[in-house]
C-alpha cells in the first residue's frame, strides 16, 4: 500500500454530510483523535439531492486546506462512507436506492467508491477496539434539527431503527421511538447520544432531568447513564475500518475508468491475501485481464440495471480470478495409477477400484450441474399472470332493520342482528378567553364635614359627597356633627362659626380620575351648601382601573361544542378498537349521554384561558360484516348478469331512520362489483410451459379482459424465458382497468 495515497471519509448524519482528507500514514487511530489533511464544514442537507450538493460543499472546504504537494496525490482518491443506520434494512443490507447515491456521492467528489459502513457497526467496532467490549449494551440516538434515529444494542446486536420526529421534549421523542419496538424487556440503561455540534450537552441534560421509571413506564428499569458520543468518534471508526484494507493502486492507463458494474463491500474488514491467493484470487485486478491473453471472446454488455436485479448486494470485497495460480494448482493433481503384478494390468486387492480421469470428473460435474440447472428451471420459477378488467357495478336501496332480539339475519323481512357496544370517554381542551371587564383600585382619603346650622346632624355610612366636577365619594362609617356655634362680636353683630367632623371616604367605582388633589369641596348628600359642605385637607390617592380577559358566555359555550366533538371523535375510535376481527361499528347509530362537565372558571372570571373537561358515555350497534355480506349478495343475485361472479368490493352505506322496539330501522344503501367469471384452473392449463408470444391470442379471447401482463419471478433471461412448467406455480390476479 502506498503511503503517499490521499483518501475520503464522508460521515452522513440525519441531516449532515461532512468530508474529509485523510492518510493512512497520517492517521492518529490509536486515540480518539485524527490527524486530518483537510476537514469541511458539517453541511446541512434536507433529501437526496440536498445531500450530493452539501457534500460536494463540505468538500471544497476540505479540499482547501490541502497543501499543494498533497493536491497532487488527492487525484482520484478512494471513498469511504460512514451512513446513517435507518438506510439499512431488515436484513442487513443497503437500499439499491442509497448504494447508487453513495456511487454518485463519489464521482460527484472525484473518486472512487471503497465502501460504507452503519453508524451501529462503527460504535460496535469502536467499543471493541477502544473498550474491548464486543457485547455492548446501549441504546444509540444519531440526532439531527428535525428527526431522531433510535437504535438499541442489546449484547452487541442491533435491534433495529426507529426515526422519531423531533419535538420540544426530547425525552418523549425517545420514549416515543423506544415503543415502537417489540422488545418485551427493559433497554439498557445506557443511553448514547450520537451527534456533532452544540447543543448535545443541553440534549443530555434534559435525559438525566426526564423521569424514566415512574409508575407505568418501563422502558428501563432503573435511570439510565447519558453520554455523549462525538460523531467524530464515528469518523475515526471509520477510518480504522478502512486503513486495514485499502485497494492497491495501480498505474491506470490515460482514459481507463473504473467500470460501473464494480459492487461495493459494505464493512470494511481486513481480508487476508494468503487465503484468498491459495486458490487463485488476487486483490484489485480484473479477471478479464488474464482471460483476454488466452481468448479473443468478449461477452454482450450488461446494462446497470439488469445487473442490479439479477445481483443482490451482500457484503464482500472486490476479488478477481487468477487463472495462471488456478492452473498451476490443478497442474499438482494426477490421476491414480492401478498397480500391476506379475506384468498384468490388475489390482493389488479386490477393494480398489480404478479412479477416473479428471476430464470424465469434469465432464460428469458439468453434467450433473446442467441437470440440476435444468431440473430449477422446470420447478422453480414463478409468475403471475395479471388480467386488466372492467368490472360492472351494481347497487340497490332497501330499508334494513338493525335489532339486538335476533341472531340469524332475515332475507325476508330484511334484518340483521346486531348488539349494542358502549365506550366511557374524558377529554380535556381549553380556549382563550374574548370578553373584556375593567378591574382596578377605589381612591380613598379624609373629608371634613362642615356643619353651618344651629342643628346637629348625623350622616350615616355611605354618605355621599359629590365633588365639583361630578365624581361622588362614599363615607366609610357614620360621623356626627354638633351644631355651628353662635357668638356675638364687639358690636353685638351675630356670628356663627360651623362645626365640623373629618371622616374616611372612599371612591364609589374605580379609577385614576378618583384620584383628587387636596382642598376640593364637596356637596354632602343632598343638601345645600349653605348648610353643610365637605373638604379635603389631603389628597384621595389609591385609584386605578385596566381592561382584563374575563370569560364569556359565548366562550363557555364555543369550548362545550369544540369538547363534545372531541368526545365524539374519541368515542368513535374507542368503539372501533372494540371490535373484533369482521365485526363493524354502525356509526350512525352513536348516541351519547354527558356524564361530567367541568369549567375551570365561571362567566366573568378574570382569566386568559379557559378549560373544560368533559366526561360522556357513547354507546352504538355493530354488526358482524359476514351477515351483511350474505344479505347483500342475496340481494344482488338476481341482477348478476351470466358469466359475471360477485367480486370483494362492497360497499354499505346507513342512513338513520328511525328508532324501533326491535331495534334501529336504517335505509341501506349498498352496491359491490361484478367481474368476469373466469375459469382459472383451465387458463393455467392453457398457458403453462408456453412462450409469451404463444399465448397473446388466446388472452386476448377472454371474455371482458382488455389487457394483461407477466410478471415473473425471477427474471430469466430471453431464451428461458417462458411460462412455468407447472401450473402450480402460476398465479392469476385481477386488477380494474380503465
Amino acid at each position: 500500500m502506498s503511503q503517499e495515497k490521499i483518501f475520503l471519509a464522508v460521515g452522513i448524519s440525519l441531516d449532515r454530510v461532512k468530508v474529509v482528507f485523510w492518510s493512512p500514514s497520517l492517521a492518529q487511530t490509536d486515540s480518539d483523535q485524527i490527524n486530518l489533511l483537510g476537514e469541511g464544514a458539517w453541511e446541512t442537507h434536507l433529501d437526496d439531492n440536498g445531500l450530493l450538493a452539501a457534500a460536494e460543499t463540505s468538500y471544497q472546504q476540505a479540499k482547501s486546506f490541502l497543501l499543494p504537494d498533497q493536491n497532487s496525490l488527492a487525484v482520484r482518491p478512494s471513498v469511504v462512507f460512514a451512513v446513517p443506520q435507518h438506510w439499512i434494512d431488515n436484513n442487513s443490507q443497503i437500499t439499491p436506492e442509497k448504494s447508487r447515491l453513495l456511487k454518485e456521492i463519489s464521482v460527484a467528489l472525484g473518486g472512487r467508491f471503497l465502501g460504507f459502513s452503519s453508524e451501529a457497526e462503527l460504535l460496535l467496532a469502536h467499543f471493541k477496539n477502544q473498550e474491548n467490549d464486543s457485547l455492548v449494551n446501549l441504546v444509540a440516538v444519531s440526532f439531527g434539527q428535525d428527526k431522531l434515529g433510535v437504535f438499541p444494542v442489546v449484547r452487541g446486536q442491533v435491534l433495529g431503527v426507529q426515526v422519531v420526529d423531533r419535538s420540544d421534549d426530547i425525552a418523549l421523542d425517545l420514549e416515543e421511538g423506544l415503543a415502537r419496538f417489540n422488545f418485551d424487556q427493559p433497554f439498557p440503561p445506557r443511553i448514547l447520544i450520537v451527534g456533532a455540534g452544540g447543543g448535545l450537552d443541553t440534549v443530555r441534560s434534559d435525559l438525566l432531568g426526564y423521569s424514566w421509571v415512574e409508575p407505568g413506564k418501563s422502558a428501563f428499569m432503573h435511570l439510565p447513564k447519558v453520554e455523549i458520543f462525538p460523531y467524530q468518534k464515528v469518523l475515526t471508526a471509520l477510518i480504522d475500518q478502512a486503513k486495514d484494507f485499502l485497494p492497491e493502486i495501480e498505474d491506470e492507463e490515460p482514459g481507463q475508468s473504473e467500470p460501473e458494474t464494480a459492487s461495493p463491500f459494505r464493512v470494511l474488514t481486513p481480508v487476508k491475501e494468503e487465503a484468498i491467493g491459495a486458490l487463485g484470487f488476487v486483490k484489485n485486478q480484473d479477471v478479464a485481464s488474464f482471460d483476454e491473453a488466452k481468448t479473443s471472446k468478449r461477452q454482450e454488455p450488461v446494462s446497470e440495471q439488469e445487473k442490479s436485479k439479477s445481483s443482490p448486494q451482500f457484503p464482500r470485497f472486490k476479488l478477481k480470478f487468477n487463472f495462471d495460480k488456478t492452473k498451476s494448482f490443478l497442474a499438482k493433481i494426477k490421476p491414480s495409477q492401478p498397480k500391476k503384478l506379475g506384468g498384468v494390468g490388475r489390482f493389488d486387492s479386490e477393494n480398489e477400484r480404478p479412479s477416473l480421469p479428471i476430464p470424465a470428473l469434469i465432464i460428469l460435474a458439468i453434467v450433473l450441474l446442467v441437470g440440476l440447472l435444468l431440473a430449477a428451471w422446470w420447478y422453480f420459477p414463478k409468475a403471475e399472470l395479471v388480467l386488466s378488467v372492467v368490472p360492472k357495478y351494481s347497487e340497490d336501496n332497501v330499508s334494513l332493520l338493525a335489532s339486538t332480539e335476533v341472531n340469524d339475519i332475515s332475507i325476508e323481512e330484511k334484518i340483521i342482528p346486531a348488539h349494542q357496544v358502549s365506550a366511557q370517554v374524558e377529554k380535556k381542551d381549553g380556549v382563550g378567553t374574548t370578553g373584556e371587564d375593567l378591574v382596578g383600585e377605589k381612591a380613598e382619603g379624609e373629608a371634613t364635614i362642615y356643619n353651618r346650622t344651629t342643628i346637629e346632624r348625623t350622616f350615616e355610612e355611605g354618605t355621599v359627597l359629590v365633588s365639583s366636577n361630578g365624581l361622588r365619594f362614599l363615607t366609610k362609617s357614620a360621623v356626627t356633627v354638633e351644631p355651628a356655634v353662635i357668638d356675638v362680636d364687639e358690636d353685638y353683630n351675630q356670628v356663627s362659626t360651623p362645626s365640623k367632623k373629618t371622616v374616611a371616604v372612599v371612591a364609589e367605582d374605580i379609577g385614576a380620575d378618583y384620584n383628587l388633589s387636596a382642598d376640593q369641596e364637596f356637596v354632602v348628600d343632598s343638601f345645600i351648601k349653605d348648610n353643610f359642605v365637605a373638604k379635603n385637607g389631603k389628597v384621595f390617592s389609591g385609584g386605578s382601573s385596566q381592561k382584563v380577559r374575563v370569560v364569556s358566555k359565548e366562550d363557555k359555550e364555543d369550548l362545550k361544542e369544540k369538547v363534545m366533538a372531541l368526545v365524539k371523535d374519541q368515542g368513535e375510535k374507542e368503539l372501533t378498537s372494540q371490535s373484533v376481527s369482521g365485526e363493524r361499528l354502525i356509526k350512525e347509530s352513536m348516541s351519547w349521554s354527558l356524564t361530567g362537565e367541568d369549567f375551570s372558571h365561571g362567566v366573568g372570571d378574570e382569566t386568559d384561558q379557559l378549560t373544560l373537561t368533559l366526561t360522556a358515555r357513547l354507546t352504538g350497534l355493530a354488526y358482524w360484516e359476514q351477515d351483511l355480506n350474505n344479505l347483500i349478495e342475496a340481494f344482488l343475485e338476481a341482477q348478476i348478469p351470466n358469466g359475471f361472479v360477485l367480486g370483494e368490493e362492497k360497499r354499505a352505506d346507513f342512513k338513520f331512520v328511525e328508532e324501533q322496539e326491535a331495534g334501529v330501522l336504517f335505509n341501506l344503501n349498498f352496491g359491490a362489483s361484478l367481474y368476469p367469471d373466469i375459469n382459472e384452473t383451465e387458463i393455467k392449463k392453457k398457458i403453462a410451459g408456453r412462450r409469451l408470444t404463444a399465448i397473446e391470442d388466446y388472452l386476448s379471447l377472454l371474455p371482458s379482459v382488455n389487457a394483461s401482463e407477466v410478471r415473473f419471478d425471477p427474471p430469466l433471461p430471453e431464451f428461458l424465458l417462458t411460462l412455468p412448467h407447472r401450473a402450480d406455480n402460476i398465479t392469476i390476479t385481477m386488477e380494474v382497468g380503465e
